[in-house]
């Protein structure tokens, strides 16, 4: 599905060094109860540049179990000086 789509788009890019699929586990809470969210990638470009990507279609991202999710990763990716890229994989 869209992973796939996103996998082949970096394979195009020159500047992607190398990427990683579930490349971390994150503990949160919501409502009381402990749950762990699991991004689609982390991607590593050539001036070393790391960003955590979630794929997602746009249905997907007005969800509100899935905004709780990227409010999570944003903080992760801020605390650890990532950039996040949230995309549906359309041009």
């Amino acid at each position: 599905g869209l992973e796939f789509k996103f996998i082949n788009l970096l394979e195009s890019f020159s500047k992607v060094v190398k990427y990683v699929d579930q490349p971390v586990s994150i503990k949160y809470y919501t409502k009381g109860k402990e749950c762990i969210y699991t991004p689609d990638f982390a991607v590593c470009l050539d001036d070393n540049t790391i960003f955590i990507v979630e794929v997602k279609d746009l249905k997907g991202m007005c969800d509100a179990r899935v905004h709780r999710k990227l409010e999570v990763l944003i903080e992760y990716c801020q605390n650890n000086g990532f950039g996040l890229l949230l995309t549906d994989c359309s041009k």
